[in-house]
C-alpha cells in the first residue's frame, strides 16, 4: 500500500460479503478466507475459483459498480 501498488476500498455497506480477489479478467477467486500465509497454509483457508469467463465478467462489472461509490480507506490504513 505504502508503495502505491493496490489499494483498499470499503464496500462493507454493500448487499455482498466475500472477498473478491480478479485476475487479468480471466479468473476470480471469490472468497472470505485470509490470504496470508497463515489463512491460506496455517488455517487452510480457501475460496471458490472461478474460470467461467460469463460469470468472471459479470463478477467484474458488480466490482466496478461498487468500486465507484466505495471509501477509498488506504490512506487511513497506513
Amino acid at each position: 500500500m505504502a508503495a502505491g501498488e493496490f489499494q483498499i476500498f470499503d464496500a462493507r455497506a454493500m448487499s455482498h460479503h466475500a472477498k473478491l480477489y480478479l485476475i487479468d479478467r480471466d479468473i476470480a477467486i471469490i472468497t472470505s478466507a485470509n490470504t496470508t500465509g497463515r489463512g491460506f497454509i496455517e488455517q487452510i483457508e480457501s475460496g471458490t475459483l472461478e474460470d467461467n469467463l460469463e460469470k468472471v465478467t459479470e463478477l467484474v462489472d458488480r466490482f466496478d459498480e461498487y468500486f465507484g461509490i466505495a471509501k477509498d480507506i488506504t490512506s487511513e490504513l497506513l
